[in-house]
């Protein structure tokens, strides 16, 4: 499922929902089949995007992280000074915001409104709703412009890896790595995830040095 997306000159962003572990298969087959189509059309060669793709595990159990991530995404054109009010923000045909906010008509069925919708309290697909986001938006383009501190907690979207409690942090951990032990698995996570995984490591390791030191030195 599609819950937010945004295209920009040299990259894009996707909020996307899998029921099965197979992201990076579809990434993969996403961008590849995408560019050879584009070059095709358009008779040039070589990359469209920059980079390697990166994934962010995102916590959609605890409130507030997937609205977080939504903003992040749909402020993406103002934070480029590619859009500079709410109407430009609605009309860009790059974004899934107008649609989202009900102002572009033919929302296609893959993307869905209730979970972002859902977290702003919003429970419905009425036109009192569709205000209510609408004027949610206008709000945050205000932040934008104003580098208001509320939007500080998007560097762990653009550094990290993993966003949501500590729990929800710790149980990824665990199960990275768990995937770690396959290689194949391993070159599948970000560089940031591995990084972090590796000096988790290292302290664990730096802690058990350190009591078996201290008891050779007791005895």
């Amino acid at each position: 499922m599609v819950h937010g997306f945004v295209l920009m000159d040299n990259h894009y962003h996707l909020l996307i929902e899998t029921m099965r572990p197979t992201l990076v298969v579809g990434m993969q087959y996403l961008n590849s089949t995408y560019t050879r189509r584009y070059n095709v059309r358009q008779k040039t060669y070589g990359h469209l995007f920059q980079g390697r793709y990166k994934a962010l595990l995102v916590d959609g159990e605890a409130r507030g992280y997937f609205l977080t991530v939504s903003d992040y995404i749909h402020m993406n054109p103002v934070r480029a000074c590619k859009v500079g009010d709410l109407a430009l923000l609605l009309k860009d045909r790059w974004s899934s915001a107008g649609w989202l906010a009900g102002s572009r008509k033919d929302r296609p069925e893959w993307l869905r409104w209730e979970r972002v919708y859902g977290e702003l309290g919003l429970k419905n697909w009425g036109s009192r709703s569709r205000r209510e986001y609408r004027q949610y938006l206008g709000g945050r383009i205000r932040e934008v412009q104003q580098e208001s501190g509320r939007n500080k907690g998007w560097k762990g979207i653009r550094r990290g890896w993993c966003l949501g409690t500590e729990g929800f942090v710790l149980k990824m951990k665990e199960k990275l790595e768990e995937m770690a032990e396959e290689p194949h698995e391993r070159d599948s996570w970000a560089g940031e995830a591995v990084e972090e995984m590796e000096r988790d490591r290292a302290g664990r390791m730096l802690a058990i040095g350190v009591a078996v030191k201290w008891k050779e030195m007791e005895g």
